[in-house]
């Protein structure tokens, strides 16, 4: 299984109470190599069931990288469940 790794994670401020926005930094280790890089996601909270969450690539994926977008979805929605992501006011990149 590919190591996911997600650190230096900002909240970006959005409008809707019930979206979580965030800037932070990936490291994965693929099949080439390991890749850093950072990504924009969002957590949508539903009323029932673990929350939706939605990627926004801002450094150019690899092909490879692409095939490994539910593992990523994976860690971020443990790492919620868990409580790591840190909510602060957004600090820029």
């Amino acid at each position: 299984m590919n190591a996911v790794r997600l650190d230096q994670i900002s909240e970006v401020p959005s409008d809707i109470l019930y979206i979580k926005r965030f800037i932070g930094r990936i490291r994965i280790d693929l099949d080439g190599g390991p890749e850093e890089f950072f990504i924009g996601f969002s957590l949508e909270k539903k009323p029932i069931g673990p929350p939706d969450v939605e990627l926004k690539f801002i450094d150019a994926p690899s092909p490879e990288l692409l095939s490994h977008q539910e593992l990523i979805k994976e860690r971020i929605t443990a790492m919620e469940k868990a409580g790591e992501l840190k909510h602060s006011p957004f600090e820029g990149l």
